[in-house]
This record gives C-alpha cells, sequence and structure tokens, in this order.
C-alpha cells in the first residue's frame, strides 16, 4: 500500500528545491552580473551642467541614453569636496547649474531637486531615478541635502 504522506512531501521537497533553481538562483546571478560597476567620478562642474535630465533624456534626440547619465557617479566627490550646507542658493546654482525640476509633490519641502540618473542599488537597479535634493531656509542658504531616490 502506498504512504501518501512521503509521496506528497516529496512531491513539495522537489517542487521547492525545482522553485529555487528556476527563479531564485537566475535572479541572484543577474544582480550580482548587471550590478552597476563603473567606478566613481571627481566632480567636474561641467559635465554636471551638461549631464541634465533634459539633455540625458530627450527622446526626440538619437543620443537617448539615460545609462550615459554620470552624475550619480559624482555626486560622492561632490559632498565630500564642498560643503552644500551653508552655500547659499546662487553659490548653488553657480556650481550646479539650474535644478532640473522645480519643487514637487514628490519632495515636499525640499527646494533644489537635481535628477542623478537611473538608480543602480538593488536587484533590480535602474528601476527608479536617483536625485540630489537640497533644503534652503527662507534668506536661501541650504540647511540639508540628500541623495534620494523616487
Amino acid at each position: 500500500m502506498m504512504d501518501w504522506a512521503k509521496i506528497i512531501a516529496a512531491f513539495l521537497v522537489s517542487s521547492f528545491i525545482l522553485l529555487v533553481l528556476v527563479f531564485l538562483v537566475p535572479l541572484v546571478l543577474f544582480s550580482i552580473l548587471d550590478s552597476h560597476s563603473e567606478k566613481p567620478l571627481a566632480f567636474d562642474p561641467n559635465v554636471w551642467k551638461s549631464d541634465t535630465y533634459a539633455a540625458i533624456c530627450d527622446v526626440n534626440s538619437l543620443d537617448f541614453d539615460i545609462w550615459s547619465a554620470t552624475r550619480d557617479l559624482m555626486v560622492n566627490d561632490l559632498v565630500k569636496k564642498h560643503k552644500l550646507v551653508g552655500m547659499h542658493r546662487k553659490e548653488i546654482i553657480d556650481l550646479l547649474g539650474e535644478p532640473d525640476f522645480s519643487p514637487t509633490g514628490l519632495f515636499p519641502g525640499w527646494d533644489l531637486i537635481y535628477w542623478l540618473g537611473p538608480d543602480y542599488r538593488g536587484t533590480f537597479g535602474g528601476l527608479d531615478w536617483s536625485y540630489l535634493i537640497i533644503k534652503l531656509d527662507p534668506n536661501g542658504v541650504v540647511t540639508a541635502h540628500e541623495r534620494t531616490v523616487d
């Protein structure tokens, strides 16, 4: 006589192993192999100013390529070399150019929004955008900044 409990248990274990092999292993391998491997870049104000959302994401351009964005690779060097907190809005604009976006509901309470490019962190990196957001006091002086994603 068959022992149905053992057959069902063996089927469940086999199904779980198959599920792991078919879905989880490729997902982990994809995230390892496809991670953003670009090396950080030194901050260059001229490159930063030309690497705007409008320039990179111009769908009418033949050079439409979001993966060519370099601000994401420069932002750590930027905040290390330039003490943004305490700078006036005009100094920020002189250094970084005009913000890519005006304040919106996406980042309430933040005044200057600079697009950095695709966010490469996480298993499905590149699905979100990365931003440098800057908060100003009523006199136009930077009180805070952070890197964030939408």
